[in-house]
């Protein structure tokens, strides 16, 4: 029996399929054959869909060309700190921070805030309001020596020596005379005297004196413009403890 010659198309080309004499028993071999042989090469072979684009192919093909030079390896733990490092130049190590001690650690001071437009209009305010208010001005308290001289005068005037033979004259002087004058005799030894806890503090000895004869701090405010007078002129000595009569 002769087989026919037919024509098989396949993606590798178009080619006849030969003409060939076979026995009987062949016949449905070359029938097969002639049937199946165009679907198993159309089934296996590989479509254009499937095939990879070129553009994707060339652009691999240029990033496989382009090997870097250093061989590849398996990053360790030093190198993954080195690399943290120049990444982070700055970063603390938690090792260190672990490893020492927090009192040797040292912080920053903080700084204060600053303060506040409001804030800087009411200081300038008070103190302009401070500055209103002092009508007076400072006047410096006396030296300890000008002290401890008026005490040695202010003594002879409270016993006066006598002419002659020992012993002292009796000054005659009223309640209201001797009062003044033994408290400013005490503010003035609590002033001058280096035993005393108020030695060279001029308002403290006034207040202590004061407080020695029972009166309160206007008094001590008294005994420290008679004091003063008395010490730039000794023959000033005020009548009364309060200040001069009307």
């Amino acid at each position: 029996m002769t087989v026919p010659a037919a024509v098989v198309d396949s993606p590798f080309g178009s080619f006849p399929t030969h003409a060939r004499s076979s026995p009987s028993n062949s016949s449905t071999v070359g029938r097969i054959w002639q049937e199946w042989t165009p679907r198993l090469i159309s089934r296996f072979s590989p479509s254009r869909q499937s095939m990879p684009n070129h553009e994707i192919f060339d652009d691999n093909a240029s990033i496989l060309a382009a090997r870097s030079p250093f061989p590849p390896q398996m990053l360790t733990n030093d190198s993954v700190s080195e690399l943290s490092f120049q990444l982070y130049p700055h970063s603390v190590d938690s090792a260190s921070l672990k490893s020492a001690d927090s009192a040797s650690i040292k912080f920053p001071t903080p700084q204060p805030p600053l303060p506040t437009d409001a804030e800087l209009a009411e200081r300038a305010r008070a103190r302009e309001v401070a500055a209103k208010s002092a009508d007076g001005h400072l006047r410096q308290a006396p030296s300890v020596a000008d002290a401890d001289s008026a005490l040695k005068d202010i003594g002879t005037v409270l016993r006066p020596p006598r002419k002659k033979g020992p012993g002292y004259i009796d000054p005659k002087l009223d309640p209201f005379t001797r009062s003044r004058i033994e408290g400013i005799r005490s503010f003035l030894a609590l002033y001058a005297s280096p035993q005393s806890p108020t030695y060279g503090k001029w308002k403290a000895a006034s207040i202590a004196a004061a407080l020695t004869m029972g009166r309160s701090t206007y008094c001590a405010r008294v005994l420290r413009r008679l004091a003063r007078e008395y010490i730039s002129d000794r023959s000033l000595l005020p009548e009364n403890l309060y200040g001069y009569w009307n």
